[in-house]
């Protein structure tokens, strides 16, 4: 396996992960009285180590963790948020034909 394998396989990895999680905070984020964000973060927190507790022991959560930081500080380092230029505003009609 190649080191560009290796990094597509973490990428898919990650992608596979970070789509449920996703969903997880689009749905606390639209629920009817949503949390704080930092009240949000500790319930997806205890979710999440819930979830994970079967991997407890498991002898390669440290390596994962390690290169989980690493991709996210890399991620954070090399992928740039640009604005969206405005939406175009549409033209509402008013009931009638007016």
């Amino acid at each position: 396996m190649t080191d560009n394998a290796d990094v597509e396989r973490l990428v898919d990895a990650l992608l596979e992960c970070t789509g449920p999680i996703a969903q997880i905070v689009d749905h606390m984020a639209r629920a009817p009285d949503p949390m704080a964000p930092e009240d949000g973060m500790a319930v997806l927190r205890m979710l999440l180590g819930d979830a994970l507790a079967p991997l407890a022991g498991d002898a390669g959560v440290r390596a994962a963790t390690r290169v989980v930081h690493r991709a996210a500080h890399l991620i954070a380092e090399e992928i740039l948020l640009v604005p969206h230029p405005p939406r175009r505003g549409r033209i509402r009609r008013r009931r009638g034909g007016h």
